[in-house]
């Protein structure tokens, strides 16, 4: 009689694979996903506000419902978040892979909008979201030898955006709803050592603001990151080895037929 065990544990070790590919997804340093009952984001420890506006932090941003609602579109100065309040501990490291996550929904943008800017005290991770000289909206890309403009389609639903970076590197990806739309270096940041995250409105010069709403910004430090484009691109390729009949799984039948491991027979 065969005994199938070397088959079996081939087969538990594939989902031990994709049980780990979660955990790298869920290691998350940081969620930043506005549903704290508090009056306003700046008093949440280890956050500051910055602003020029002129008005109060809740005429600017506000928290209505798990969703941080950012009003700048008709003010001049700037008003944005920082992660942590200080430069002097190192917020993001530049030794770990980095992961950006943001969704959010564009209401009007003047100019330069709303931004998201991320420096590990090295290299800084620039993206604006704005509205170019004919009314398109765009995602500015702050890169190192050039920057790059990519435009933004369906913006009447939620988007969803990725700024990806790897340990010891200036590596900087753009993933917009999971898809890569660029792929280039960083700057360096300036000042130097400069490091944290930053989100909103950052551009004090006339004409330039925007109401976005923002559902959440998350980010990730750690082991190897993964995004949904990865994941996909993993799931795509373990379905193409087993999946036999094509139906979207793997049965055991299917992963025992594909490992097409040899064994001898095992006595009782």
């Amino acid at each position: 009689m065969k005994i199938l065990k070397v088959k079996v544990i081939c087969f538990i070790s594939i989902i031990g694979l994709m049980f780990n590919i979660s955990v790298s997804i869920a290691n998350e340093d940081r969620d930043f996903d506005f549903s704290d009952p508090e009056e306003s984001y700046s008093s949440i420890p280890n956050i500051l506000f910055t602003n020029t506006t002129g008005k109060e932090e809740k005429l600017v941003f506000f928290l209505p419902g798990g969703i941080l609602k950012q009003r700048t579109n008709s003010t001049n100065g700037l008003a944005y978040y920082q992660w942590r309040n200080t430069n002097k501990d190192k917020t993001i490291h530049p030794e770990l892979d980095l992961l950006i996550k943001a969704k959010f929904k564009i209401q009007d943008i003047t100019g330069l909008g709303a931004s998201i800017l991320a420096c590990d005290g090295i290299y800084r991770y620039l993206v604006t979201i704005s509205k170019n000289e004919i009314g398109e909206y765009c995602i500015e890309i702050d890169g190192l030898n050039m920057g790059e403009i990519i435009k933004l389609y369906n913006t009447s639903k939620y988007l969803s955006l990725s700024i990806i970076s790897y340990k010891n590197s200036n590596k900087f990806e753009l993933l917009l709803d999971s898809n890569l739309v660029y792929s280039g270096q960083a700057p360096n940041c300036y000042p130097e050592d400069v490091n944290g995250l930053i989100w909103g409105d950052i551009w004090d010069k006339e004409y330039n603001g925007a109401d976005i709403d923002w559902d959440y910004i998350r980010i990730y430090q750690g082991a190897k990151t993964y995004s949904q484009y990865d994941v996909d691109k993993i799931i795509s390729n373990i379905l193409m080895w087993g999946d036999l009949n094509n139906d979207g799984k793997i049965g055991i039948y299917e992963a025992i037929r594909s490992l097409q491991v040899i064994t001898s027979p095992v006595s009782k």
